[in-house]
């Protein structure tokens, strides 16, 4: 339905903003349609708009509630090379959701990897990103090496 917004906001010479977009991707999250909120990420540059991190984040964490840990990976890795025309870098936020994405996708070794870029970008882990990585990989008797 946001995608539905967006078109009638268009029938009525009504161009939409990031905020727009934002909230739209945001809905797609909560209604587990990864897909539209990747497809609307991909459509800040029909309107001449850039994507911010609040968009990107919203459409990590719509990946991470459609169990696609390999989209929101994808998607955190072009934010960080994208940060200089967003103004801002991944956050905390933007990891918590690919790490989620990853521990219920049971992709395991890429949410212990995740931990150590969150180190490596001065982003140390928060006791709920440890333990959500701890109980994902030993239930599965992943190895999780010392750091």
């Amino acid at each position: 339905r946001s995608h539905e917004l967006l078109a009638h906001m268009q029938l009525q010479c009504i161009l939409p903003d990031v905020g727009c977009f934002n909230a739209c991707i945001s809905a797609c999250e909560k209604g587990g349609d990864w897909r539209g909120g990747l497809r609307l990420l991909s459509a800040f540059h029909a309107f001449s708009l850039k994507p911010d991190l609040i968009s990107v984040n919203a459409a990590m964490s719509a990946c991470e509630k459609g169990s696609q840990w390999t989209q929101a990976v994808a998607l955190l890795a072009e934010a960080d090379r994208e940060r200089v025309h967003m103004d801002s870098w991944p956050d905390r936020v933007s990891f918590t959701a690919v790490l989620a994405a990853c521990t219920r996708s049971a992709a395991h070794s890429a949410a212990v990897e995740l931990l150590g870029v969150m180190r490596q970008k001065s982003l140390p882990p928060d006791p709920l990103n440890i333990v959500s990585v701890l109980a994902a990989t030993t239930s599965r008797g992943t190895h999780v090496p010392d750091r």
